[in-house]
């Protein structure tokens, strides 16, 4: 693994331009197989361009940021599948960004601290674990594309049978009876079937709609054409969350190149330090905490009004599971300035489990790595962990645009799915995962677990 020279003194030169092409076409696959690119670009990076794992993380969190930003701006421009709304949930965002801002400032220090075999080992653990979650979600989109391959292949067999069937029959009064039975037959039974299946969904069992005239149905006529449009009060209020956390950032300063002294004069490591390090975590931990009790009275004033929610929204009809969820995302910032992913792989699990919809789910965790990411690189660049020269391999915003608007659009039309793309990134990281390793025990037989913690990286002393 490459040294701290090597790593703050490296040039534009060929190694450079191979990654950073190589790290446009992996967030091309990343972003069209609904996966993120951070647990591919930290190996890459160390293996091609020889920077190493608490170098290359930096970086990383600058990909990171350079994909969310196009996939960001083209969900908010995207409707919901069922419903008038935008397919962006800023009330799920409103519960986990804070959290997730809040772990990016312990997971940026501990990066610094640890020595680089840790940094390496946790990196090793994160791709086999997220090696085989990728793999077994594209297993899972393997078969679901298979199935529906199937039902419409069974469909148009039976069409063309029918088809076939009224041909059989003959012309004249016949042939326009046989034609008025089977429309009579396709739009009866089978209608009706479908028609129940589509509606098999939390919004069936919601409570019967008020009377027009109640005040009930004036606060639910509200509701559905305030969420016509994106809530931009949450938007703002996490913006400014994000402008304060930033500003404690800077009033605690860093050390090394980007800032060698804090503006407020505090000096690395001591109380007034500290206290700097702690109100962004509380800040953060208060605020998703107080969200999730919003969110809760609000799921409460919706059901009294007959709100009926769809398949795969955010009901958050008790208050059970804030606590986990807060923590939950609080690894996912973490995860992101420690070990250079954007979080999306945490997230994602996260907002499964709070019953929604991988469609609606994605806008989410692309829209909360926008803020953890930028955090990240934020107190990166104070620290000194991260250079101009390493911040410009950021084609994967390029990347970005062209997975949203070439290949998504390219593989629709010729009816591929995204499973072969999610397969190969799990085999990518796989292989990856065991790159790593290889380099791990070459670094110890060289001596390299020998280094130990850096306080002085980060205190300076």
């Amino acid at each position: 693994m490459g040294s701290e020279a090597d790593n703050t003194s490296l040039d534009w030169d060929a190694t450079i331009a191979i990654a950073s092409v190589a790290c446009f076409f992996v967030s091309i696959l990343a972003n069209a197989g609904g996966v993120g690119g951070g647990g591919v670009f930290v190996p890459l990076l160390m293996l091609v361009v020889g920077l190493s794992g608490k170098w290359a993380i930096p970086v990383s969190n600058c990909m990171i940021l350079a994909g969310a930003i196009p996939a960001t701006f083209f969900n908010l421009m995207k409707r919901h599948p069922t419903r008038d709304r935008p397919l962006l949930d800023t009330n799920a965002a409103l519960l986990l960004i804070p959290a997730t801002l809040a772990g990016t400032t312990p997971g940026v220090m501990l990066n610094v601290l640890f020595p680089e075999w840790l940094v390496s080992a946790m990196l090793i653990c994160l791709l086999t674990y997220t090696s085989t979650q990728t793999f077994q979600k594209g297993k899972r989109e393997w078969r679901k594309e298979g199935e529906i391959k199937r039902k419409k292949r069974m469909e148009e067999e039976t069409n063309s049978a029918a088809f076939v069937g009224i041909g059989d029959i003959g012309g004249g009064g016949g042939g326009g009876g046989g034609g008025g039975s089977k429309s009579k037959s396709s739009s009866g039974p089978d209608a009706a079937e479908r028609g129940a299946a589509s509606s098999a969904s939390p919004s069936s069992t919601a409570p019967a709609p008020p009377s027009p005239d109640s005040p009930d149905a004036v606060k639910l006529a509200q509701i559905i054409e305030k969420e016509k449009r994106v809530d931009v009060k949450i938007v703002a209020a996490l913006f400014l969350l994000w402008c304060l956390m930033f500003v404690l950032a800077f009033l605690r300063g860093g050390k090394g190149a980007a800032a060698d002294a804090s503006p407020a004069n505090v000096t690395p490591c001591v109380n007034e330090y500290w206290a700097l390090v702690a109100a962004p975590i509380a800040l953060g931990l208060c605020a998703s905490y107080l969200a999730g009790l919003y969110l809760h009275a609000d799921c409460a004033e919706r059901l009294r009004v007959g709100y009926a929610y769809d398949a795969g929204d955010l009901r958050m009809e008790t208050t059970d599971g804030i606590a986990k969820w807060t923590l939950w995302a609080f690894g996912a910032g973490m995860g992101s300035g420690l070990l250079g992913i954007g979080g999306g792989m945490i997230l994602g699990p996260l907002l499964l489990d709070l019953g929604m919809s991988p469609k609606v789910s994605a806008p989410i965790t692309h829209f909360a790595v926008l803020f953890t990411s930028s955090m990240s690189v934020i107190q990166f660049a104070l620290l000194g962990q991260l250079l101009p020269a390493h911040a410009g391999c950021c084609l994967t915003l390029i990347g970005s645009v062209m997975s949203d608007k070439v290949l998504k659009r390219e593989m629709a039309k010729r009816g591929y799915g995204a499973s072969i793309i999610v397969l190969c990134l799990a085999g990518i990281m796989s292989l990856s995962a065991a790159t790593v390793f290889v380099e791990l025990i070459i670094s110890a037989e060289d001596g390299g677990l020998n280094e130990g913690f850096s306080r002085e990286s980060l205190c300076g002393t």
